[in-house]
């Protein structure tokens, strides 16, 4: 995927707000490490980050039972690794990983994000891709050569929609970076495929590109650089009386659950939170 590299290097996490919609780490989901239950105690470890700066109570989202579970930190380590290797002359590189425990009646299933306060869900399902056929739906038909799309992110992307090629399953695009004004770049990229989730819209082309769609709006855009490219609801459910979804997007090296919420205008506020410390060499 070497023709995105360039783009990607300009657009990647750059936050800033797309007509009725905003991305910010505000409140944002924690990363899941590791997750084990043993004598009816839940032990979850998280990503702190570089400072390390955690609550001593969240709330654990869980595939099973109610669906979440309060839990308290119990601890924080740093982890480093060197990730130019020990002889490169580099310094290592280091986090902070909090441990958090929950006492847990019964199964828990996936532990999949942690919400960074004290909450209450319901009605929670975990979220399966359903594979349309080969086509591309006809309210997206009718924005084929005609729309530019600005996604949530990369939020510095213009994207056209340039069809669909029935023979290879490609999706045909063109894009190019906001601020410049030159000619967009075109690309074809084959074995494609349309899934619905819930009332989202995804095209995933392999580990290569990956779109997702909400009604008439291009939500996000995952290229693959160093890691793959995804676009993905994990779990659906109601919070303060409102749906609310997981949804797990790949970034430049890395793969993050957000949350999106309803911002109650008809579009969404989605909470991400990024390594802010360096993942690759």
């Amino acid at each position: 995927m070497k023709m995105f590299t360039s783009i990607l290097f300009i657009v990647l996490l750059c936050f800033s707000p797309l007509a009725g919609h905003t991305m910010t780490p505000e409140k944002a989901p924690y990363q899941i490490v590791n997750a084990t239950v043993k004598d009816g105690i839940l032990e979850v470890t998280v990503d702190a980050g570089a400072e390390g700066n955690v609550p001593e109570r969240v709330t654990m989202l869980i595939s099973r039972g109610a669906g979440y579970v309060h839990a308290s930190l119990v601890g924080k380590q740093r982890a480093c690794v060197w990730l130019c290797g020990q002889d490169s002359g580099q310094p290592q590189t280091c986090h902070y990983e909090a441990t958090y425990r929950a006492k847990v009646a019964g199964p828990v299933g996936e532990v999949v994000a942690m919400l960074p306060y004290l909450t209450r869900i319901y009605k929670h399902e975990m979220i399966e891709k359903l594979q349309h056929p080969s086509r591309m739906p006809l309210h997206l038909q009718n924005h084929v050569g005609k729309t530019v799309f600005e996604p949530m992110y990369p939020n510095d992307l213009a994207f056209r929609l340039q069809g669909w090629d029935f023979d290879t399953d490609s999706l045909i695009f063109d894009y190019r970076a906001k601020q410049f004004s030159g000619p967009y770049q075109e690309a074809m990229i084959p074995e494609c495929a349309i899934y619905g989730q819930d009332r989202f819209l995804n095209m995933a082309c392999g580990e290569n590109v990956s779109l997702m769609f909400d009604d008439q709006n291009l939500l996000f855009v995952s290229f693959a650089d160093y890691g793959i490219a995804e676009t993905k609801i994990l779990m659906g459910f109601d919070m303060n009386g409102q749906r609310h979804y997981l949804v797990r997007l790949g970034l430049k090296a890395e793969a993050v659950v957000g949350l999106m919420e309803p911002d109650g205008k008809g579009g969404w506020i989605v909470r991400l939170r990024p390594s802010d410390y360096p993942l690759i060499c």
